[in-house]
């Protein structure tokens, strides 16, 4: 008989809960918490082929869990940054996970996986230093942008990172 995963996610005030479901059986899998001490939303999932769960939203959390991250600290007080976390396929360990912001707001929405395993990520922010690498767009426009990053299987670093608007409100959602 094939196998159906489905994936079942579910934001919480203070945590983010990625949970696995078999379809046939609706047996549990896993279910975990993702967060500090402060606030963390999680707006986007993705299943890797081996049952990893990546994970993108933001937070305020000043000691949100990192491991092998591109970015280890938070941006500053108040302010809410991008993470993008990797677990494993029985949710027990991280992979990588990484703070993505500069000196304002960032919010990671989308998140789809590439086929060497390297994240795509999509969101929204307002930092006039938002970490960029091969960008299309190097300087923000305005306001909020867009931006869309790579991020490499390993999570240490940005295939490519770049802004993405004009001079009004840009959000990358999906």
């Amino acid at each position: 008989m094939k196998s159906t995963t489905a994936v079942l996610f579910m934001g919480a005030w203070f945590a983010v809960y990625p949970v696995r479901l078999q379809a046939e059986t609706l047996q549990l899998d896993y279910s975990t918490y993702l967060g500090g001490n402060g606030d963390d939303w999680g707006y986007g999932i993705a299943l890797g082929t081996g049952g990893e769960a990546y994970v993108t939203g933001g937070t305020n959390s000043p000691d949100f869990p990192t491991n092998n991250p591109y970015q280890a600290s938070w941006g500053e007080a108040y302010l809410i940054d991008a993470f993008v976390t990797r677990l494993s396929s029985s949710g027990s360990a991280l992979i990588y996970s990484t703070y993505l912001g500069g000196s304002g707001d960032e919010y990671g929405f989308g998140i789809a996986l590439g086929a060497g395993g390297e994240a795509h990520v999509t969101g929204y922010t307002n930092s006039p230093n938002f970490p960029t690498n091969n960008p299309y767009q190097a300087v923000s426009g305005g306001s909020w942008d867009a931006f869309v990053c790579s991020i490499s299987p390993s999570g240490s670093f940005l295939i490519y990172s770049t802004y993405l608007g004009g001079s009004k409100v840009d959000e990358g959602r999906g």
